[in-house]
């Protein structure tokens, strides 16, 4: 059985600094260099690590509220009644 799963949408604030790290962008460059190419936790990790649930996280850098509503409506359909 799987674990019930967080679900993320939102902009760059919820992108976690893995998936920013995997970009090119010079801030991510320059904090990936800060942090000797150390991705901190994100906060959607740290809440699921604590309860014990996976994580869907569909957030994109400058999704703008219409993009994330529609992220949410193409997904909720695949949103478990324990998630």
């Amino acid at each position: 059985m799987s674990l019930p799963k967080i679900w993320i949408f939102g902009d760059s604030f919820s992108v976690t600094f893995k998936k920013h790290f995997e970009t090119n962008n010079s801030w991510s460059n320059n904090y990936k260099n800060f942090t000797n190419g150390v991705a901190p936790k994100h906060f959607s990790e740290i809440i699921a690590e604590k309860i014990n649930y996976d994580i869907n996280n569909f957030a994109v850098g400058g999704s703008s509220n219409q993009e994330i509503f529609s992220s949410i409506v193409n997904k909720i359909k695949k949103v478990l009644k324990n998630d």
